[in-house]
């Protein structure tokens, strides 16, 4: 939690500076009525100071006459909606968050997590009659520590290595149903890797059949695979061309899952099992982009949620017909973080 709080406080006192020290960089919204009424009154006060008795000539208007285009923060373009539109988005960005694996039967472990992510968006033109307008590559990188607890306390295990990534790609549609709002609904493809790895460690726990007494066990590794489609939509909300917000809402349903467990440090017998999986998956976010001349920064809060059905049942390499089968009790993951990052 100490990690949490620290990361909030900096990304706030970011978010606060960063205004103050580029407000320089900040492009004042400035109608073109009145860039076109700044420079009729520079040539009246040229032509009045240099001393000529007779009325001035009226400068010549014409009614096509097109003002002097006004500056828009990092090459965006001002889209029919009133939306600033950009053709590509590149983002990246640092992530801290808290997550926690549950086996509500069994056992829960929780910890932190941090690493980086990445995002390449392209859009089409508000006014395209595409079916598809916005394509988007997503990637993501964490690792952390977590501590391993038992339901009732018995089993304990601490410092357990994790890795995740994730890769994903996504193809959606953008609606413009007010001057200062764009929906976008999506879909796609991704793919989560996640490798729990608590080699070298060793887990205690009672020997039922000899009272007070303890025996231990070597842990072993444990690597997951999520293939699901999301299912998800943007809310994207811009007043003015200096800050914006971004909402996320998706489902994931997962087409394949598997699980390989490392059980040889237990029994030579036990090798590498592998079950299949079933499950589905939430997300939800809210995002605050800044603008600047050159850049984009935006601050980020997020959660995301697993939810994985029991696996299917292997028979027991040693003792098929006596031993219960082998498989992966039902589960859920959830993720809670903040996203600090800059985009152009």
């Amino acid at each position: 939690m100490r990690h949490l709080l620290l990361i909030i406080i900096v990304g706030a006192a970011c978010f606060i500076g960063i205004p103050i020290c580029c407000a320089g960089d900040l492009i004042p919204e400035v109608s073109p009525s009145q860039v076109h009424l700044q420079m009729v009154n520079q040539e009246l006060d040229k032509m009045e100071s240099s001393g000529n008795d007779q009325a001035p000539a009226a400068l010549p208007v014409s009614d096509n006459q097109v003002s002097a285009p006004v500056p828009v923060p990092n090459n965006q373009i001002a889209a029919p909606s009133g939306i600033s539109y950009r053709r590509y988005e590149l983002g990246f960005g640092q992530d801290l968050y808290w997550a926690r694996y549950q086996q509500p039967k069994n056992f829960h472990q929780n910890g932190y997590m941090s690493g980086y992510d990445a995002r390449l968006t392209y859009r089409n033109p508000p006014n395209s009659k595409s079916l598809i307008s916005m394509y988007r590559l997503e990637g993501q990188w964490a690792q952390g520590k977590f501590d391993n607890r038992s339901n009732d306390g018995t089993i304990s295990l601490d410092g357990i290595k994790d890795n995740t990534y994730e890769i994903r790609g996504l193809a959606g549609k953008d609606f413009y149903p007010l001057s200062s709002l764009r929906l976008t609904g999506y879909s796609g493809f991704g793919y989560r890797y996640l490798k729990d790895d608590p080699r070298g460690l060793t887990s205690s726990f009672p020997d039922p059949t000899i009272p007070d007494q303890t025996d231990t066990s070597p842990a072993y590794e444990t690597v997951s695979h999520y293939c699901y489609i999301p299912f998800g939509a943007d809310i994207f909300y811009q007043k003015n061309r200096q800050y914006s917000l971004d909402s996320n809402f998706e489902f994931d349903y997962m087409v394949r899952g598997w699980e390989v467990s490392k059980l040889g440090v237990l029994l030579a017998n036990y090798n590498t099992t592998v079950n299949t999986q079933t499950g589905i998956g939430l997300r939800a976010s809210l995002r605050l982009n800044l603008y600047f001349r050159y850049f984009n920064a935006y601050a980020e809060t997020f959660f995301r949620y697993w939810s994985i059905g029991r696996s299917n049942n292997l028979p027991d390499p040693i003792d098929p017909v006596n031993n219960p089968p082998l498989n992966i009790p039902k589960n859920n993951t959830e993720e809670f973080g903040l996203k600090l990052g800059l985009e152009a």
